[in-house]
């Protein structure tokens, strides 16, 4: 159940009734003191990834308010170097909070995701580092990606082996569960991960916040839609929760009725190759791929494009899927992640539910010889799009700091926390 306490946060990521911030509170740079920030991410420090992206964002924009503000990720520690990757939810949290042990004068630390879980046990049961206030990043909520993983393994004829479903399906999410109980604010990309987190426990609603990530400005392209839109575009990791089963039957069924069409994949992580061999012989000359693309690359595949396509299974907020609004393209995308909460069906995109190629190929083929459809989509995704700048979206991070900057002492909220409680989630 969830609690009934109001929701008083402003957020951005969707139409929810906001309310300004604490009036007590006051701007984050007239604090007296400078704070010493940590952002602690579970992945590599790689800025052609969506995670260090909006985390160097988001420090960059602290380290301009006069704070100092480190990332730190696995690399950071030369003891997991070697280590399989498989166990570093395991490892990198306790190497994590050892080293936060040692240091000094650290005010707040955010952690990505499960990151923190090591540092909520040494606050609650070893009761140290309780001077450092607590917060919780989600790029994509685990418990919600864990379940469309098993839909679409289901779908698929498979099943996830023993040891994830061990690790990620029943550890790692009482350890997560555990760390968002224990930590003073959860920072969550869209509503129905904050649904999940009220509705669960995992969190009461006067510690739960979407917030947005930010958009460079830069990618808010001017736009003329072509009579014929002949280049689709889609933007990701060539991954089975990305949807790439659904891209491919679909743009074969486009390519028997349109000779013409090209697809472009970009950012797929993984070789030409491997992504090619998913398609059929036939049509693997109309298929571009660029597995690494800087960002002044990608702006230019944005202007050669005629429709944005992404048909992801899970998602918690899709970069990809903003910078396409920002740029003005007509979106085809599916009704997860932030996308129901920024797009509105045959306003401002084409929105269609996930594991449907039937409706992905008819989606698509509706703005083929519509220029007019895809001029009205583009132009209002990209009206949609300017609450996603970083002057609005970061000025709710300050509201983040201004909550957490009060707290005389972290990790105690109330809850009752036990690891492995059976209690649902």
């Amino acid at each position: 159940m969830a609690e009934s306490t109001t929701f008083a946060f402003p957020t951005v990521a969707g139409p929810i009734p906001a309310a300004a911030g604490p009036a007590s509170s006051p701007p984050i740079n007239q604090y007296p003191q400078r704070l010493n920030i940590v952002m602690a991410i579970h992945t590599s420090r790689d800025e052609k990834t969506a995670v260090y992206k909006s985390t160097l964002r988001r420090a960059t924009y602290l380290e301009s308010q006069g704070h100092h503000c480190r990332i730190i990720s696995p690399e950071d520690f030369p003891s997991l170097r070697d280590v399989s990757p498989r166990f570093l939810p395991l490892l990198y949290p306790v190497a994590l909070a050892r080293w936060l042990v040692r240091q000094k004068n650290i005010d707040i630390v955010l952690f990505h995701s499960y990151a923190g879980w090591a540092v909520s046990l040494a606050q609650r049961f070893l009761r140290l580092m309780k001077a450092v206030r607590t917060g919780i990043a989600f790029h994509g909520l685990e418990p919600i990606y864990y379940a469309r993983l098993e839909e679409q393994a289901a779908l698929s004829g498979r099943k996830l082996s023993r040891r994830y479903r061990l690790l990620h399906g029943f550890l790692m999410q009482r350890l997560l569960r555990f760390s968002c109980r224990s930590s003073d604010l959860l920072l969550c990309l869209n509503r129905e991960e904050q649904r999940f987190l009220i509705d669960f426990r995992w969190g009461s609603q006067q510690r739960v916040m979407i917030l947005a990530n930010a958009m460079p400005e830069h990618f808010f392209l001017p736009r003329r839609h072509r009579d014929r839109a002949s280049f689709l575009l889609f933007v990701g990791q060539w991954l089975p929760m990305k949807g790439t089963e659904y891209l491919v039957e679909s743009f074969t069924a486009l390519r028997q009725v349109d000779p013409q069409l090209q697809l472009c994949c970009a950012g797929t992580m993984v070789s030409e190759s491997e992504v090619l061999a998913d398609f059929p012989a036939e049509i693997r000359e109309h298929v571009s791929v660029f597995p690494r693309v800087t960002e002044s690359e990608l702006l230019a595949l944005h202007r050669e494009a005629d429709v944005f396509v992404f048909p992801s299974l899970s998602e918690g907020f899709s970069l990809a899927l903003a910078e396409a609004m920002a740029s003005g393209l007509p979106i085809v995308a599916t009704t997860v992640g932030a996308a129901p909460d920024l797009l509105v069906h045959n306003e401002s995109a084409l929105l269609i539910p996930p594991h449907a190629a039937g409706l992905l190929t008819y989606a698509i083929s509706r703005l083929l010889h519509d220029a007019a459809l895809r001029t009205r989509l583009g132009t209002q995704a990209q009206a949609a799009a300017e609450r996603l700048k970083p002057g609005a979206v970061l000025k709710d991070l300050e509201v983040c700091i201004q909550l957490l900057v009060p707290k005389a002492e972290s990790g105690d909220n109330g809850l009752q926390c036990p690891i492995l409680a059976n209690e649902g989630i």
